[in-house]
């Protein structure tokens, strides 16, 4: 089924389990390090601005600019580095 053929609540629920899958990395980056005093700005900055950008994304611009954009901030996710490297 492509994107504009999913009903409306199919996309909006996939947006947001993305959503999810970027704060639940954010949490377990938490808990590694055992505190989140030691969260570094850049990765709250990042799942914050992930939440919102992505509802708007998906109200203007449709799934799949929102899922490519949900990406891009997982591919940041993953590549700030952890104070022990």
């Amino acid at each position: 089924m492509s994107a504009e053929a999913m009903p409306s609540g199919g996309r909006t629920e996939l947006v947001k389990a993305m959503v999810t899958d970027v704060i639940d990395q954010l949490a377990r980056w938490m808990a590694s390090t055992g505190t989140p005093d030691n969260l570094p700005p850049e990765m709250l900055s990042i799942a914050t601005v992930t939440s919102h950008l992505a509802v708007i994304a998906l109200e203007r611009h449709g799934l799949e600019f929102a899922v490519g954009l949900i990406t891009v901030f997982e591919m940041t996710l993953g590549e700030i580095p952890d104070d022990e490297d």
